[in-house]
C-alpha cells in the first residue's frame, strides 16, 4: 500500500524569461504608403519587408505557444497512478500498469505502461559553454532537480530505471 501523498511538478519558473525573450524581439507593424507609381526595385524591397515582418510575427506565435506548453506543463503524482497535464492532452496511468521506466538519454525518459508510452523530457535546458542542464522542477511549492521527478516516479512503480 502506498502511503505516499500527491506530489505537483511544475516547470521551474523559467516563463518569465521567456516573456522577456519575446518582448525583447517583438515585431514591430510594418506601415507601407503607396505610391502612384512604384519601381519594380520598391516593389521588390516592399514585398521583402512584407514576407521579413510575416516571418518575424510567426516566430512571436511559436514563441507565444511555447510558453503556454511550459505554463501548462504538470506531472501530478498521486496515490495511485501519475497523471500528465499539457497543452493538448491529460493522461492517466496508474502505477501498477506501469511495465518499465526507461532512460532514453539526452535527458529523455519513457514511461512503458500496457496500453502505450508516455515520454517525459525537459521543457527546457540552461546553457552556459559546454554545460547543458534540464530546467528542474517545482515540486509542492520546492525547486528540484529534474531527476527527482523520474527517481520519485520509478519508485511509485516500484521499477528500476533501466537504460536504453
Amino acid at each position: 500500500m502506498n502511503v505516499m501523498g500527491d506530489a505537483t511538478y511544475r516547470p521551474a519558473d523559467i516563463v518569465r524569461w521567456l516573456e522577456v525573450g519575446q518582448t525583447a524581439g517583438a515585431p514591430t507593424p510594418v506601415r507601407l504608403p503607396i505610391p502612384a507609381t512604384v519601381t519594380k526595385e520598391e516593389w521588390s524591397n516592399r514585398v521583402r519587408t512584407v514576407v521579413e515582418s510575416a516571418l518575424t510575427a510567426g516566430k512571436g506565435a511559436l514563441d507565444q505557444v511555447q510558453r503556454k506548453h511550459v505554463e501548462e506543463t504538470a506531472y501530478i503524482l498521486h496515490a495511485d497512478a501519475l497523471e500528465y497535464n499539457g497543452l493538448t492532452k491529460t493522461k492517466r496511468v496508474p502505477y501498477n500498469k506501469v511495465k518499465a521506466v526507461r532512460d532514453l538519454g539526452s535527458d529523455r525518459f519513457r514511461i512503458d505502461h500496457e496500453g502505450g508510452s508516455l515520454e517525459i523530457k525537459p521543457v527546457a535546458h540552461l546553457v552556459s559553454g559546454r554545460i547543458r542542464v534540464p530546467v528542474g522542477w517545482i515540486r509542492n511549492g520546492t525547486e528540484v532537480p529534474f531527476s527527482l521527478l523520474i527517481e520519485e516516479l520509478a519508485a511509485r512503480c516500484g521499477v528500476e530505471i533501466e537504460a536504453v
